[in-house]
């Protein structure tokens, strides 16, 4: 089942066809999990058959003393998730329609609440059917597959199953940006209305690192503007007053050098830079997002920090299980792993980032 946030009803996935592929997975012909959910859960999905145990002899005859006990079948449970049907689908059919105007190969995307870490959409298109795992949607791709090995197969559909924002690191840009300016305003070594100035590069050790704007300038700017204008120049410089024993701290403290722990097979790990050797442009670059590689559910956890007035937690996408009268059997808590930044850094943090949406749109 998917639970439905805002709806009194829950959904079935066998329902909803590719709905939510790369969340639910898929299992074997014989039901058992095979990838995502399905997998993670299987044990608790699956139940137990009836049983009936008693004592023989090495014939297979029963004793005449012998004790019999038969146990009956267990049904599995069924487990309410976080994801929002509705939240979903918008992200779905979004993300359908920008990978098809950017004409990219693949997309993802990932909603979290910052309050309880509950993932509230998990999307990557392509996708695929968990009802019919081993056939893509695209015919034409449908008719190659059909057409392969069996080694080519298997490679194929692990590839089309794989989760790529669990799974997959990239490099994850600007987005790290606010992570750089959370941490600079904790350690106090800058303020909002800080005065800064962009010409386009800034020399570090022996490289002229460029800003994305280059070769125009952002010229003079405050923080806040800085964090609008998305200026290269400004992080680096924020990162090099941190030092690199203080950055790799917060890098840590913001969970960008461990796994999150999310309740989902094959999280992959995060590939960093040794802090020996870093140097400064290795910081100043790692500043805005370059240089290190991690998976998307690490960069949505990391950032939702500063939603949740600075206080990390474990992102999840079970909530509750429930036996098969919907009665509620075990619910799974919020799990809070470490407090990051203070509330008071969280805070302005947050509202510049806010502004600058707001500035962005109009």
């Amino acid at each position: 089942e998917i639970a439905d946030r805002d709806w009194s009803s829950d959904v079935c996935s066998s329902d909803l066809g590719a709905f939510a592929a790369h969340v639910l997975g898929s299992v074997t012909d014989d039901n058992k999990g095979l990838a995502g959910i399905e997998l993670e859960y299987n044990r608790y999905l699956s139940g137990l058959p009836g049983r009936m145990i008693r004592n023989t002899d090495v014939s297979g005859k029963s004793l005449s003393f012998g004790k019999e006990k038969y146990y009956s079948a267990d049904n599995g449970l069924n487990l309410v998730l976080t994801i929002d049907s509705v939240i979903q689908n918008l992200a779905e059919k979004s993300l359908e329609q920008a990978v098809f105007d950017a004409h990219a190969d693949r997309g993802m995307c990932v909603v979290m609440d910052p309050k309880t870490g509950d993932v509230l959409a998990m999307a990557a298109y392509p996708d695929y059917d968990p009802n019919t795992p081993r056939v893509p949607l695209d015919e034409k791709l449908a008719q190659e597959v059909d057409a392969m090995n069996a080694e080519q197969q298997i490679e194929f559909w692990n590839k089309m199953w794989r989760n790529p924002m669990v799974s997959d690191v990239y490099e994850p840009g600007s987005t790290s940006k606010i992570m750089t300016t959370a941490a600079a305003l904790e350690e106090g070594i800058t303020s909002q209305n800080e005065g800064f100035y962009c010409s386009g590069s800034i020399d570090v050790a022996d490289r002229t690192l460029k800003c994305w704007y280059y070769p125009r300038a952002h010229g003079q700017e405050t923080l806040v503007q800085a964090v609008q204008n998305s200026c290269n120049p400004v992080f680096a410089t924020l990162a090099l007053r941190l030092g690199a024993d203080k950055f790799y701290d917060y890098m840590a403290l913001f969970g960008m050098t461990e796994k999150t722990g999310i309740d989902f097979p094959g999280e992959a790990r995060p590939i960093l830079q040794k802090k020996s050797d870093a140097g400064p442009v290795g910081i100043a670059t790692m500043s805005y997002g370059q240089g290190i590689a991690v998976t998307m559910i690490q960069q949505i956890t990391g950032i939702c920090t500063i939603g949740n007035d600075g206080i990390l937690l474990q992102p999840r996408l079970v909530k509750e299980f429930r036996d098969s009268n919907g009665k509620v059997v075990k619910k799974i808590p919020v799990k809070r792993v470490r407090r990051v930044i203070s509330k008071q850094t969280a805070t302005p943090t947050r509202s510049e980032e806010r502004r600058v949406g707001k500035e962005c749109r109009s």
